[in-house]
């Protein structure tokens, strides 16, 4: 039963926000927005740097495989259809995956100039039928072009062995 003295709600006063309350409540949100635009941007970056380099690493397992079964040479090369291309160390345009001595890719990964790929061993990285690759030695960095933080760097080292170690930065250690 309702409070006799206190109405449920005043003659003529309809319920909802106030104009003040909302402008209040739009300059919050905005300032909230504001704070955490940076951190989005930097995420974003983040990610497509480990897209890039998950995408390299999984062709790179993929031709490995390839390699095995058919018992030829595989190679990784670099596409060289993109104008912005630097010299022949930029795989920032992307690769195809196939076997050397054919000229049909059996993969191609298109990348978009948003994440600088440079690779120590050239244009080709090519994978022995063992399934062993040929650059030992060699890394392939993956940096985020203007980047205002150096920590969106990343590198795939080639040991002699063949065996692959990732890590943040830009130098094998």
């Amino acid at each position: 039963m309702p409070h006799p003295i206190l109405p449920t709600s005043l003659p003529g006063r309809q319920r909802g926000l106030t104009l003040i309350e909302s402008l209040v409540s739009l300059a919050l949100l905005a300032s909230l927005s504001t704070w955490s635009l940076p951190g989005l941007q930097t995420w974003v970056l983040r990610t497509r740097l480990e897209t890039a380099r998950e995408a390299w690493l999984n062709d790179l397992q993929t031709a490995r495989a390839q390699a095995l079964q058919s018992g030829a040479e595989i190679s990784l090369t670099r596409r060289t259809d993109c104008p912005w291309l630097g010299d022949s160390h930029d795989w920032s345009c992307g690769w195809q995956l196939g076997r050397t001595d054919a000229t049909m890719p059996l993969a191609i990964t298109v990348l978009g100039g948003h994440v600088q790929v440079q690779f120590s061993g050239g244009d080709r990285l090519r994978i022995n039928s063992r399934g062993e690759p040929l650059s030992a030695g060699a890394n392939m960095k993956f940096r985020v072009p203007n980047a205002a933080d150096g920590s969106l760097a990343s590198i795939v080292c080639l040991n002699i062995a063949g065996r692959l170690h990732v890590q943040n930065g830009e130098t094998c250690a």
